[in-house]
């Protein structure tokens, strides 16, 4: 199985930009590693298989393709090509190996994988996806038209002037403050809703931005019970664009997600510490605990060279 996945560098605009480079070598490299080492029916096949995919590893490589990260997977053998682009970043790999190479894609999964955004204001919820550089909307919630009644207060008076100021002006704050407070109500029920998407979603966090006593509301109504870490953020990004949103929001969940991680991994480094086997660290462990189905996160070194091979048990 040919494995190929690089990074277009959007800032080298030459004829022949390294990164492309990059990845024609490792394939010629491929050629002559097959040549070398492999029987001559090997080389022969991994040499017109590699001639037959020309057009397709042209086409990833072509500048008019979009997307930052550039991915390929093809059988040596006569099969399907599978080819795509993200819009963040993949690590250069270039391989030949029995089965396809997905650690670049696990590793951009885990630096960008599913999050969420919400921006409220004082008349909508907006609900955004975003994975892998990618940004989706997903809903945008208008408030009821009564919480956006603002009417002032009328009616005869007996008063002099500036009792009728005093009291009129008394009057508009009150009936602002209860219009507030409904409106504070109604955001706190949406907690549900925004959670039920999370779920929907499988974000792994959600920010929620806007000004500070609506996204308190908001969060809240979230329930106890979800997953999702949920980060406030009191900046108002009522009237952004869903592209000017996500990037506001990706700082946040930049490091959310750090931290996560960090949690994570003090969290199997102490299990694997602790005597009560709900951990382990290194192979051989690691390796009994997956064929015994005990396994609710694995983590690899980002560092390292893994290698392997399939027995029939």
């Amino acid at each position: 199985m040919l494995s190929l996945s690089a990074t277009a560098d959007p800032h080298d605009e030459s004829p022949q930009p390294a990164w492309r480079a990059r990845v024609r070598n490792g394939l010629k490299r491929l050629r002559e590693t097959a040549r070398q080492r492999g029987p001559r029916d090997y080389y022969t096949a991994v040499t017109t298989r590699l001639d037959a995919l020309n057009n397709d590893v042209e086409a990833l490589l072509d500048s008019r393709t979009t997307g930052l990260g550039r991915a390929l997977f093809a059988p040596i053998g006569n099969g399907q090509v599978e080819w795509f682009t993200l819009q963040v970043p993949l690590t250069d790999h270039v391989t030949l190996a029995p089965t396809a190479q997905l650690r670049p894609l696990v590793a951009a999964w885990s630096a960008a994988g599913p999050a969420g955004a919400v921006a409220v204001s004082a008349d909508e919820a907006h609900i955004v996806d975003l994975r892998l550089g990618m940004v989706t909307e997903v809903a945008t919630i208008a408030h009821p038209d009564d919480l956006a009644d603002r009417r002032e207060l009328t009616g005869r008076g007996h008063a002099t002037v500036t009792t009728t100021y005093h009291s009129s002006a008394s009057h508009h704050d009150l009936f602002e403050q209860r219009e507030e407070d409904r409106l504070l109500r109604y955001l706190h029920t949406l907690g549900g809703e925004i959670a039920d998407h999370a779920k929907d979603h499988r974000w792994e966090c959600i920010v929620i931005a806007g000004e500070a006593k609506y996204v308190n509301a908001v969060s809240g109504g979230l329930p106890a019970a979800l997953a999702a870490t949920a980060i406030t953020l009191p900046h108002t990004v009522a009237g952004h664009t869903t592209h000017k949103l996500a990037a506001a929001v990706q700082p946040a969940v930049a490091a959310a997600r750090a931290q996560r991680h960090l949690r994570l991994a003090e969290r199997v480094r102490d299990a694997a510490l602790s005597t009560s086997e709900a951990g382990s660290c290194g192979l051989a462990p690691t390796l009994a605990a997956l064929q015994e189905s005990r396994v609710a996160h694995l983590l690899l070194a980002a560092d390292h060279s893994w290698t392997g091979m399939r027995s029939p048990d």
